[in-house]
């Protein structure tokens, strides 16, 4: 006897009909991710010109820092002969005495041997090169060039670099170097110095309620920089000054981010008041009301079109004052084309990332990274970009590769920096640790 086993389904036409219907949709949009996320094709080979390929020499082996100069003719790095531990609260206390690192030109070592370098920038020219460096433990110091800024032995000696690692900022001219000092122990310090200058703010220096914000320096290197002042009966309000402490400008709310509007020089910035978020230049608005915006804009070569990221309920770019793309997940900085009728981002949605341009996807869908650090070529035809591979156990490991429209044109590189000259040559640079080389090389795009 056969017996019949009960699915509790009871199969009706009707039923049938809906059962199929959702196959097929499911069939569908299956069909149409799977279009849209398919995988970065890495077989395009690009041929590339090295212009160097330069091999760490005992007892260096590692790089911890790359950046190219503004034509990218020149490759600057710093060589440790150990691999920094982010792990650590305080990696100075965990470095053997032994340890050495270098600033190299090339392969051309341009400072001395210090125990450790912390953190490096360099001119637009890759004349100057600042950094902050260790020579015995717990005292550090602020290079320039072969030289030591005399007082920051003891500026430095009030910051704890496990929670606070200043940042250096280097003029277009390459003479002034200016960084900021927080300080929490054993009082509350917070102010600026300006090579050997130490810039206070205006009133109580050690008031917790005032600290320093964004700095800048202008083209003729002129440098600027604004405080965020908390009153409790006034509000709180922001004051630009300028490196005499002089105030140029103030606004209520607080500025996150000061940049220098170009051709004119004048002063831009989002103001933030309450939960709202405003762009504005110099005492106008010229954004309308927003619940967040990035710190980061992208400027016409005639400054009359710019571009930036901003939130409401989701992400999304502007163009100018009006709304420019749809709403994202997540949304990268936007730039520009020269002419400003063209506009490239990086957007997120459904954890894909993916590259657009005009509104539209010039790239595959992408998972396992992000890409990043967009470019256009002179011409505006290309957008180049690195796609950032994380390791999220060791960020030491992270990787980037070199990308036109979803193709890779260069390997996969630590620390990979790049530049697009006016000829439309694109120099790249990067560190492949498992061969201890640093690369430096050039394509033309127009071979792209």
């Amino acid at each position: 006897m056969r017996h019949q086993i009960r699915t509790g389904f009871r199969s009706t036409p009707i039923r049938r009909f809906g059962l199929g219907l959702i196959i097929v949709i499911i069939t569908f949009f299956t069909t149409v991710q799977g279009k849209n996320q398919k995988q970065v094709d890495v077989s395009v080979n690009i041929t590339y010109k090295f212009i160097q390929k330069i091999k760490l020499k005992s007892p260096y082996q590692y790089v911890s820092e790359l950046k190219l100069t503004e034509k990218g003719d020149q490759v600057l790095y710093v060589c440790q002969s150990h691999l920094p531990n982010p792990s650590k609260i305080r990696p100075e206390k965990g470095i053997n005495s032994k340890t050495q690192a270098v600033v190299m030109r090339g392969n051309q070592a341009i400072t001395p041997q210090f125990r450790e370098i912390y953190t490096m920038a360099i001119s637009p020219d890759g004349e100057t090169v600042a950094y902050i460096y260790s020579s015995e433990a717990q005292k550090k110091y602020v290079g320039y060039n072969q030289k030591r800024l005399a007082s920051s032995a003891a500026v430095l000696r009030e910051v704890d670099f496990s929670v606070y690692r200043p940042r250096l900022l280097i003029s277009p001219n390459g003479k002034k170097i200016a960084y900021k000092v927080v300080a929490i122990e054993p009082e509350i310090k917070n102010y600026i110095m300006l090579n050997e200058k130490k810039i206070l703010i205006p009133g109580n220096l050690n008031d917790p309620k005032a600290y320093i914000g964004a700095m800048v320096f202008d083209r003729n290197s002129n440098f600027f920089w604004c405080v965020n002042y908390r009153k409790k009966w006034q509000g709180n309000h922001s004051v630009v000054y300028n490196e005499e402490s002089k105030p140029l400008l103030q606004k209520k709310g607080h500025i996150n981010y000061l940049d220098l509007y170009w051709p004119k020089d004048q002063k831009v910035y989002t103001l933030q008041n309450g939960t709202h978020w405003y762009l504005m230049r110099e005492k106008q608005g010229i954004s309308p009301k927003l619940k967040s915006i990035k710190k980061q804009l992208s400027f016409s070569k005639n400054g009359k079109n710019y571009v930036y990221a901003a939130k409401k309920r989701k992400w999304f770019v502007m163009k100018n004052k009006q709304k420019y793309s749809d709403l994202y997940d997540e949304v990268g900085f936007p730039v520009l084309s020269n002419k400003g009728k063209k506009v490239a981002f990086a957007a997120q949605k459904n954890n894909f990332w993916f590259v657009m341009l005009n509104n539209e996807a010039i790239s595959p869908s992408f998972k396992e990274g992000y890409p990043c650090d967009l470019i256009f070529t002179p011409n505006g035809k290309k957008v180049i970009y690195k796609l950032k591979i994380q390791d999220f156990l060791d960020p030491t490991n992270n990787q980037e590769v070199l990308m036109s429209n979803g193709k890779k044109i260069s390997p996969k590189c630590h620390l990979l920096d790049f530049k697009i000259t006016k000829e439309g040559r694109i120099i790249f640079a990067g560190y492949q640790r498992a061969e201890k080389l640093v690369i430096h090389a050039e394509i033309n795009s127009q071979d792209l």
